[in-house]
């Protein structure tokens, strides 16, 4: 009977060493795993500020298009208006042109 009791005490003390070396792996996986979240959440938040300064990259690059494209329209008409009084006095022939035009003005033989 001692000798009974001597081999369970053996495997009592074999299952607690097994035991313990699982609750410190488990243990060690749990914040290995912490870390991983840790580095997605931030690699989340990274992309996240990306995008953002994307889509403001883009709203300026949008606003700069605009603004150019309006300035160069009104620059456009103040060359237009500045240039037109001066070819009108100059060409008093002018005639409404043809629909195939893309002026609207063609200039009528003298």
């Amino acid at each position: 009977m001692d000798e009974e009791k001597a081999r369970e005490e053996n495997r009592i003390a074999q299952a607690t060493s097994r035991l313990t070396a699982a609750r410190e792996r488990a243990d060690a996986l749990a914040a290995e795993l912490a870390e991983l979240n840790r580095a997605a959440a931030a690699s989340r938040d990274a992309r996240a500020a990306v995008e953002v300064q994307r889509a403001e990259a883009m709203a300026r690059v949008s606003f700069v298009r605009e603004s150019c494209a309006n300035e160069l329209n009104q620059s456009s008409k103040k060359s237009r208006a500045n240039w037109f009084p001066m070819n009108r006095s100059i060409s008093k022939r002018a005639a409404p042109a043809s629909k195939n035009c893309a002026s609207g003005w063609k200039t009528s033989a003298p």
